[in-house]
């Protein structure tokens, strides 16, 4: 799924898209759920709050 993914917004970026990949450490599927403070920090850079 995780190359899937990065096969996606490669082709994204390709053409003039960007995208930051954050991968948080010890966490699965839900990472709102496992890591929920670092899964926020990131979320709020995203929205530039």
């Amino acid at each position: 799924m995780v190359t899937q993914m990065r096969n996606v917004l490669n082709e994204y970026q390709a053409k003039d898209g960007s995208y930051r990949e954050v991968v948080l450490t010890d966490c699965g599927h839900s990472p709102h759920l496992e890591k929920p403070a670092e899964f926020a920090w990131e979320l709020r850079t995203v929205l530039g709050h």
